[in-house]
């Protein structure tokens, strides 16, 4: 079984594009949302990794001189030179042990190969389940925020029917028509962080988005259904009459 031997420069590569994953995953890990255990099992595998893929330049301070085609013949005469002066008997004990060390070799390499796949597999499996349920999550609330639209814009249409002046206080009973129908919205937004409470300890951030889920609770936004009725009818709503 010929192999070729790994370049230094795709070593190298390699080395560096698994540090920037290493710093990606960390990142997510960081977050609350996403510490889950694909994150974590991803991280322990970058570390086993570690462990298995010996230091590039330790590696190729062994084996870089088999690489060039012209040390290669000069150690090979070497080697031929060291053998002239055996006897055939000793060289076919001599070759025969070779040989299974070989097989050896080879098999080693068959086992490594075989772990490499199904690592190969096992994360290639996990992108698509991930994609999958990605493409499935976006279609989904793709869908809820359409529904919802039609919902506001149907008790939009009702409280302005009959209305040919719009003066912008139209909106509280638009609001309070829309909770009534429709007690709570299909899509439901995850509450964000701002860039300083993304600066506070993880327990923090935590805290803070349990606190911003609750004050949802689900329910319609004054401020996004204030957005919604300006966007429709070019008026600024408004709450209570004016004195």
């Amino acid at each position: 079984m010929a192999t070729k031997p790994i370049n230094r420069a795709a070593a190298i590569r390699t080395r560096k594009f698994l540090r920037q994953l290493k710093k990606e995953l960390e990142l997510k890990a960081s977050n609350p949302k996403g510490n889950d255990l694909d994150t974590d099992i991803q991280l322990k595998r970058l570390e086993f990794l570690k462990i298995v893929n010996f230091d590039v330049d330790e590696g190729f301070a062994e084996f870089r001189d088999y690489i060039s085609p012209k040390i290669m013949a000069k150690k090979l005469a070497e080697h031929e030179k060291k053998h002239a002066k055996k006897n055939l008997a000793t060289l076919r004990t001599e070759l025969a042990q070779t040989e299974i060390d070989l097989e050896m070799e080879r098999s080693y390499a068959t086992i490594n190969e075989k772990i490499i796949n199904y690592m190969k597999n096992y994360i290639e499996g996990i992108e698509y389940a991930r994609e999958a349920n990605s493409r499935k999550r976006q279609a989904g609330a793709l869908s809820n925020k359409q529904e919802d639209n039609k919902r506001r814009t149907e008790c939009l249409a009702k409280v302005l029917n009959g209305i040919t002046n719009i003066t912008g206080y139209e909106y509280h009973q638009y609001f309070s028509l829309l909770r009534r129908r429709y007690p709570k919205p299909l899509y439901v937004p995850n509450p964000r962080l701002t860039a300083a409470e993304k600066k506070l300890s993880k327990q923090k951030q935590k805290e803070i988005l349990e606190e911003k889920m609750g004050d949802r609770d689900g329910n319609w936004l004054d401020q996004s259904e204030r957005a919604f009725f300006e966007r429709v009818t070019g008026k600024p709503a408004k709450t209570k009459k004016a004195s």
